[in-house]
Order: C-alpha cells, then structure tokens, then sequence
C-alpha cells in the first residue's frame, strides 16, 4: 500500500521542530551562562549537519518511493522507469556507489530528468531555493571537514554578505548570526531550516 508525499513532509517538518527546540533551548542556556560558547558552536554544528541530512534522506525517500510505486503524490508525477523494490532502485540509482549525492541540488535534478518527465517534482523547485542548497551544503561540508578547501569554499559564500563581525566569518558565528533583525530577530540557521521546509513542501505538492 502506498501512502501519500505529503506524511513524508509532516515527518521531516517534525524532526526539524524538534532540532530547532534544542538550539533554542542551548541559547537559552548560553544566555544565562549554563554553558560556554563551545558547547552551542557543537550542537549548532550537530544539529545544522543533521538537518542537512536528514533533507538528503527526505529526498531519497520521495525519489525512490515514487518509482517503486510506494509513495503517491498530488501532482500528476509520471515515472520514466519503474522498479520493482527500493533495494534494486537503490543499486540502479547508485550505480555501483554507497550512496547516492542528492546535493548540491544539481545532482538531484541531473537524476530527477533521467527517471521522471520533465524531472518532476524535483524540477519544481525555484532556483533561488536551489542556490540556498548549495550554500547550505557548503556550509555543512565546512563544519564536517576542517580542510581548506571546505574553508575556501564557506568564505566564497560570506563574501556577499555585507558587515559581518569577525564571529560571523566562521560557520558557526554565521549560522547563530541574525538573518532579520526586525521585528523579531531570526537567525541564519533559522532562515536555512525555513528553506528546507519551503523546498520539501514544494516537492510534495503542498
């Protein structure tokens, strides 16, 4: 029995929610001096690279669900290919890979016209959407490799950004820095977890 795209929505908003409760409550302890800096810049780093994660699974299960007829969607999806179980799709796809890279976003669309008309749903999603994605991936490959191209990489991004502090020029500083100031300040991080809900909920029809 298949179920609808949207469940996988709901269960991928829910784990943001709570991830987002966790860095809300480690600044709240950071405020009242519970825990030092070091401790907020791991669980930002933990918790940024788990989302990012966790939205690459999201993408897996939609792409793979639709082609093996597990998962419906709202949206008239027509698959180019079908398969018979999620494992055989997974082999195909990975073409002989551990896994597949579903970002930067590029590569899902590159794999989304292969197996899908039109490369939908997958080809749905704004391009401003898009070039977040690959700065959130970036940015994710800077807290997970220290090396200096993952560095060079993050800096690419931050040039564009005007008046950032000296803490803001370091991925951490810059996720915990403000994205709107006014009238409530939401900060980088924030913005970025709004993009993956934005991008997921365009994917599944919502």
């Amino acid at each position: 029995m298949s179920r609808a795209a949207t469940q996988l929505f709901y269960e991928f908003a829910g784990h943001l929610k709570s991830t987002n409760y966790t860095r809300a409550k480690s600044e709240a302890l950071f405020s009242f001096k519970r825990i030092v800096k070091r401790d907020v810049s791991l669980i930002y780093s933990g918790l940024f690279i788990d989302a990012v994660t966790s939205f690459e699974q999201f993408i897996e299960k939609l792409f793979v669900g639709l082609l093996v007829g597990r998962i419906s969607h709202s949206l008239r999806v027509k698959p180019l290919a079908k398969f018979k179980s999620s494992k055989i799709c997974k082999e195909i796809i990975c073409n002989e890979r551990p896994y597949v890279d579903w970002l930067p976003y590029d590569k899902t669309l590159k794999k989304a016209k292969i197996y899908f008309e039109d490369g939908e749903p997958f080809s749905l999603v704004d391009s401003s959407y898009i070039k977040k994605l690959r700065d959130m991936s970036i940015i994710r490959n800077s807290l997970a490799h220290k090396s200096e191209f993952a560095q060079s990489k993050f800096i690419n991004i931050i040039k564009s950004v005007p008046y950032l502090t000296t803490e803001e020029k370091r991925p951490i500083g810059f996720l915990r820095g403000a994205h709107i100031s006014s009238p409530v300040i939401v900060s980088r991080y924030e913005g970025y977890m709004g993009t993956l809900l934005g991008v997921s909920k365009r994917l599944v029809g919502l």
